[in-house]
């Protein structure tokens, strides 16, 4: 008997800090993609300070994260083209 490829299950996100410590978590269905919009808002909200992300993370938010005081480092893709809000350099 073959088993289909998909699953129930969950996911756990987690926002830690540079010690190792929880600073923020949320589980979300396991089809939630990881850089939903509605999902990073509730889990970043009301961080500040640099928040490192892999290329997963990307999101169309940069500028909301920004403009409230996060600064999202992510390495971009090949084929992207630099995203920096107006005056992110200048700080």
């Amino acid at each position: 008997m073959r088993h289909p490829r998909w699953s129930y299950g969950f996911k756990l996100h987690l926002v830690i800090n540079s010690y190792g410590q929880i600073v923020n978590w949320l589980i979300s269905a396991g089809n939630v993609s990881d850089n939903n919009a509605d999902l990073l808002k509730k889990l970043i909200a009301n961080l500040q300070g640099i928040c490192v992300g892999d290329k997963g993370d990307h999101t169309s938010l940069l500028e909301l994260f920004y403009t409230n005081g996060l600064y999202l480092v992510l390495k971009p893709e090949k084929n992207m083209k630099q995203q920096c809000p107006a005056n992110y350099n200048n700080q």
